[in-house]
């Protein structure tokens, strides 16, 4: 008896020759490292920043690949972070150094003022990673996929 042009083995060909022209999904490390990080500030905006500390300060998130020492000479206050974007932390007035998926890694009290972000980051030798920094006075964030 010959096969129906229905049959699943059929069905599953066609899916598998069609899978093939699909674009690619995977996103590379920073662009997924802004897209969590702008769903974390998104989600925060929507909540009127609620929990903030500092909600018209500055917040700068730093993609590295090891989070939990990123600097060669960490300041005292430096401390690890679990689960951001449920955590409820506050973000503004905060440097995190972050992992891809933008939920674990270290943060510290901002080291600098706004306009010596970038400096900082180039002083401490990060100023080749993906940075956000997200303003929240004004509710943007500048995205830099190298500082």
């Amino acid at each position: 008896m010959p096969e129906s042009p229905n049959s699943e083995e059929n069905l599953l060909a066609s899916v598998v020759a069609d899978s093939t022209n699909l674009p690619s999904i995977e996103a590379d490390v920073s662009e997924r490292f802004c897209s969590e990080v702008m769903k974390l500030l998104e989600v925060r905006a929507q909540e009127s920043f609620a929990n903030e500390e500092h909600p018209d300060g500055v917040a700068v998130f730093v993609h590295v690949d090891f989070p939990r020492a990123p600097l060669s000479n960490p300041p005292a206050e430096f401390a690890r972070v679990i689960d951001l974007p449920v955590s409820g932390q506050s973000v503004f007035g905060q440097m995190f150094f972050l992992s891809e998926n933008a939920d674990n890694g270290s943060t510290i009290n901002l080291p600098c003022s706004q306009s010596e972000i970038l400096d900082w980051l180039q002083q401490n030798n990060l100023q080749d990673r993906p940075v956000i920094i997200a303003y929240g006075g004004t509710k943007k964030a500048s995205f830099r996929p190298n500082a």
